[in-house]
């Protein structure tokens, strides 16, 4: 894979980060939620191209598979959450992004595996 997401607060313009998983949940997104009350967590985390790549355009990130709106992305801690979040291009530094889950009233505990966070993109050598 070219393009990652990468989490572990990483640093903006950097290149550090532990790289998420892909399919094979050994490095997730995780968020510790407490499904017994209305409860949301925000976590910080970056997207970046392996050295020598870019993306040509723009990239797309999104929750993939989201029927409940319980995850939203934003360009700052602050920002306006949504669905997908859209940057102008990525390299091999890090872009910061965040995301958010939330529990939903009556909720039941569990370990929900079934959202995925979504890159749509162009990759070209550098």
């Amino acid at each position: 894979m070219k393009i990652n997401i990468y989490k572990d607060n990483p640093t903006s313009g950097g290149v550090d980060g532990t790289k998420v998983s892909c399919g094979d949940f050994s490095e997730p997104v995780h968020f510790d939620l407490d499904a017994l009350s209305v409860d949301e967590q925000i976590i910080p985390l970056a997207v970046r191209c392996d050295y020598g790549f870019r993306s040509l355009g723009e990239v797309t990130i999104s929750d993939f598979a989201d029927v409940n709106s319980r995850y939203q992305l934003a360009a700052s801690a602050s920002g306006v959450y949504t669905d997908s979040i859209t940057f102008a291009g990525v390299s091999w530094a890090n872009v910061p992004f965040f995301a958010k889950a939330r529990t939903i009233a009556n909720e039941y505990a569990s370990l929900d595996r079934s959202t995925k966070f979504q890159i749509d993109c162009v990759i070209e050598r550098a």
